[in-house]
């Protein structure tokens, strides 16, 4: 069970930190949106770290750790309302998004409130507000990453037939 656990918070963090990666490259794009594009500061934002690449190495673990964060969380209040701590059914699946959708949300809410990750991330959440894209990227974050972890399941269930 333990190892299970870790596996699932292992292939969200890895998720996450890929997102990340992918997230800075489009921030520093002309063709990306402006709220991708709102993310700059934040990705060229002053550390101590002074190398540039350890600097984003750094962010994508951060981005990782705060799925994993809350992903616990929610894993924990879904195995108390639903008593699964993760999907592993396309229902169970809709049933944890419902759940994650708040969570997610009020995590990106308090980051931006606290300040979290300082004030280089200040532009974005005035550009594209505060809740509702953090909530979106856990969505993400799960639906992924439950494909990851469902692979041969959902690869019998539903493509097996076709090929």
């Amino acid at each position: 069970m333990i190892n299970k656990l870790l596996y699932i918070c292992f292939v969200y963090f890895i998720v996450s930190a890929i997102a990340d990666i992918i997230l800075n490259f489009l921030s520093r794009q002309s063709y990306s949106s402006l709220k991708v594009r709102a993310l700059k500061p934040y990705f060229l934002r002053n550390t101590i770290v002074k190398n540039s690449i350890v600097r984003d190495i750094l962010s994508a673990f951060n981005a990782g750790i705060t799925i994993v964060i809350a992903l616990i969380v929610t894993m924990f209040v879904s195995s108390i309302i639903f008593k699964f701590n993760h999907p592993s059914s396309l229902y169970e699946l809709f049933l944890f998004i419902c759940i994650a959708f708040p969570i997610g949300y009020i995590f990106d809410y308090l980051i931006y409130k606290i300040e979290v990750f300082g004030p280089s991330l200040r532009y974005f959440y005035k550009v594209a507000g505060a809740g509702f894209w953090g909530a979106m990227s856990f969505i993400a974050a799960i639906v992924t990453s439950y494909v990851i972890i469902n692979r041969e399941e959902l690869y019998e269930k539903y493509f097996k037939k076709i090929y």
